[in-house]
């Protein structure tokens, strides 16, 4: 079991990563001249930025509690490559920076080629953290932490939580995102990122899949084979629920948006398992507390 004072780097690192999917997936369209057109962004994308801040801003309070131990844990005195950790914090402090400066822009009625310019830079930062955030956690100590299975991980938490919040919102009736394309552009992203987590899963993960990582056999139990099934049987619910929000429905009926909140409820719930279950391998390795990363 998951250690409590661990906890804070579960709720960051998702908390990020998902902030970042729903950013790309909620202003992609901004880079487009139809989207800009029509004007999408003015009208409310604005709470967006805000909301995403509030997002970022609450996974960096969480991160303040890891360990009892302010913003210092992100300083690896002791670690042995400390650069790692620096980079991750300030990929992610010039992420939380494009999106003040975005939401500035947007609260003051910017628009044309500077606002997609920005969007498409603070899109790239964001890419940039979930990359960086990967890279950190390839620590020598933590052997099956060291390898691209991490870095596919974080970013299908990022895409797939992304795109299941904008369609939950589209279908709701966000005004920021009533073009009709989008309705379909997020169901079918949603249902083919389900469906690659479930692949992903089945077949990759460190411990339990079908191919799991040399060396990962002393780290199988019967909880951890228990957990992996659940989060199998979550991501097949989600597709089974997409199959009842087909993506030409715009009539945002109740039982569409019940089914989406289950959804992303699901998703939520399966990342953050996955998650534990990840930084459990931390423990069961019996790396020393420094050598966890930050996020």
């Amino acid at each position: 079991m998951l250690k409590l004072k661990e906890w804070p780097l579960v709720m960051f690192s998702v908390l990020v990563q998902s902030s970042v999917g729903i950013f790309i997936f909620a202003f992609g369209a901004a880079v487009l001249p139809r989207a800009r057109e029509n004007r999408w962004l003015f009208r409310a994308a604005d709470r967006w930025g805000l909301a995403l801040l509030g997002l970022v801003g609450l996974a960096l309070l969480i991160s303040l509690f890891h360990r009892g131990r302010s913003l210092s844990v992100y300083f690896p005195v002791q670690d042995h490559q400390p650069g790692r950790l620096n980079r991750e914090i300030s990929s992610l402090g010039i992420f939380f920076l494009l999106l003040v400066v975005l939401e500035f822009l947007l609260v003051m009625r910017f628009q044309g080629g500077l606002l997609a310019a920005l969007v498409m830079l603070a899109g790239l930062s964001g890419l940039m953290v979930i990359y960086v955030m990967s890279r950190s956690h390839c620590l020598s100590g933590i052997r099956l932490w060291k390898s691209s299975r991490t870095a596919v991980f974080f970013f299908l938490t990022a895409f797939l939580v992304g795109s299941l919040t904008m369609l939950l919102f589209q279908r709701i009736g966000s005004a920021a995102l009533m073009l009709s394309w989008l309705g379909g552009l997020y169901w079918w992203a949603a249902a083919l990122l389900a469906g690659l987590a479930f692949i992903y899963l089945l077949l990759f993960d460190q411990v339990s899949g079908l191919f799991p990582l040399p060396g990962s056999w002393p780290f199988r139990s019967r909880s951890r084979r228990a957990v992996f099934a659940l989060r199998l049987a979550m991501l097949l619910a989600i597709l089974g629920l997409l199959l009842n929000s087909h993506p030409a429905d715009r009539s945002h009926n109740h039982a569409t948006v019940i089914f989406l909140i289950l959804s992303l409820t699901l998703a939520i719930t399966e990342e953050v398992l996955g998650r534990i279950t990840f930084y459990a391998l931390a423990e069961s390795t019996g790396s020393s507390s420094r050598n966890v990363p930050a996020g």
